[in-house]
């Protein structure tokens, strides 16, 4: 229930941030990806919640849910280069995108299972 940041040149000091990720039932957390402005972190679970946190303070900005992970699948989501945006894969095939200023769904589109989703600049 805890993330914790390390810089690999000093790993041996521990980590330079920790931070407790507050929910109900314990999660198994299975991905972290930062957005290229370095605002933000996505860490992702294999219980279908992707948290979304604020890179400086370690708060809670979005709780990302609403996509297929029955399975547990590690499912892997991206900020676009301008880090407006997320986009996420579901289990069922379905493309997310949601706003990093308002977490409601933007589109969602059909596909096959799509477990990892990047994008390019």
């Amino acid at each position: 229930d805890h993330m914790m940041l390390y810089d690999q040149r000093q790993f041996e000091s521990g980590p330079f941030a920790s931070w407790r990720v507050p929910h109900s039932k314990p999660l198994s957390f299975c991905d972290i990806s930062f957005s290229n402005d370095g605002l933000y972190i996505l860490l992702q679970t294999l219980d279908g919640i992707t948290f979304m946190i604020d890179a400086f303070t370690g708060s809670i900005k979005h709780q990302l849910e609403g996509y297929k992970n029955e399975f547990g699948s590690v499912l892997q989501a991206s900020f676009s280069p301008d880090a407006q945006y997320v986009a996420m894969g579901s289990e069922d095939g379905s493309v997310h995108i949601r706003s990093v200023a308002d977490p409601r769904q933007v589109c969602s589109h059909p596909s096959c299972p799509v477990p990892l989703l990047v994008f390019h600049s």
